[in-house]
Protein backbone atom coordinates (compact mmCIF):
# COMPACT_ATOMS: atom_id res chain seq x y z
CA UNK A 1 0.00 0.00 0.00
CA UNK A 2 1.29 3.26 -0.83
CA UNK A 3 0.62 6.14 1.41
CA UNK A 4 0.48 9.52 -0.13
CA UNK A 5 1.27 12.68 1.53
CA UNK A 6 -1.02 16.16 1.79
CA UNK A 7 0.54 19.53 1.81
CA UNK A 8 -2.02 21.83 4.24
CA UNK A 9 -2.02 25.48 3.11
CA UNK A 10 -2.42 28.41 5.89
CA UNK A 11 -5.27 30.90 4.63
CA UNK A 12 -6.07 34.04 6.01
CA UNK A 13 -8.33 37.05 4.71
CA UNK A 14 -11.42 38.79 5.98
CA UNK A 15 -13.20 35.29 6.85
CA UNK A 16 -10.95 34.02 9.45
CA UNK A 17 -8.32 31.53 9.79
CA UNK A 18 -7.92 28.65 7.70
CA UNK A 19 -6.31 25.23 6.46
CA UNK A 20 -6.98 24.00 3.54
CA UNK A 21 -5.56 21.10 0.92
CA UNK A 22 -5.98 19.39 -2.72
CA UNK A 23 -6.54 14.93 -2.29
CA UNK A 24 -8.18 13.23 -4.50
CA UNK A 25 -9.60 16.13 -6.69
CA UNK A 26 -10.70 17.80 -4.00
CA UNK A 27 -10.05 21.36 -1.58
CA UNK A 28 -10.83 20.75 1.64
CA UNK A 29 -11.02 23.65 3.81
CA UNK A 30 -10.79 23.50 7.73
CA UNK A 31 -12.09 26.62 9.75
CA UNK A 32 -13.01 26.76 13.21
CA UNK A 33 -16.52 27.43 11.57
CA UNK A 34 -16.08 23.66 10.35
CA UNK A 35 -15.26 21.85 7.36
CA UNK A 36 -15.76 21.94 3.66
CA UNK A 37 -14.92 20.08 0.51
CA UNK A 38 -15.95 20.75 -2.61
CA UNK A 39 -14.75 19.18 -6.38
CA UNK A 40 -12.25 20.64 -8.42
CA UNK A 41 -13.12 22.57 -11.46
CA UNK A 42 -12.25 25.19 -13.32
CA UNK A 43 -10.59 27.39 -11.12
CA UNK A 44 -8.14 27.67 -9.04
CA UNK A 45 -7.35 25.55 -6.15
CA UNK A 46 -6.78 28.75 -4.03
CA UNK A 47 -9.64 30.29 -5.35
CA UNK A 48 -11.96 27.54 -4.28
CA UNK A 49 -10.67 27.35 -1.27
CA UNK A 50 -11.28 31.38 -0.26
CA UNK A 51 -14.91 30.43 -1.60
CA UNK A 52 -15.50 27.98 0.49
CA UNK A 53 -13.88 29.86 3.65
CA UNK A 54 -16.17 32.28 2.69
CA UNK A 55 -19.38 29.95 2.76
CA UNK A 56 -18.43 28.76 5.64
CA UNK A 57 -18.03 31.80 7.83
CA UNK A 58 -21.95 33.06 6.36
CA UNK A 59 -23.70 29.66 7.07
CA UNK A 60 -22.31 30.39 10.89
CA UNK A 61 -23.11 34.24 10.72
CA UNK A 62 -26.91 33.89 9.29
CA UNK A 63 -27.22 37.44 10.39
CA UNK A 64 -24.11 38.93 8.61
CA UNK A 65 -24.18 40.41 5.08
Amino acid sequence: MTQRFVTWHSLKNEFGNGSWAVFDGMVTVRTPDGTKSAQIGGMPPEYLARVLMRELFYEQRPDVA
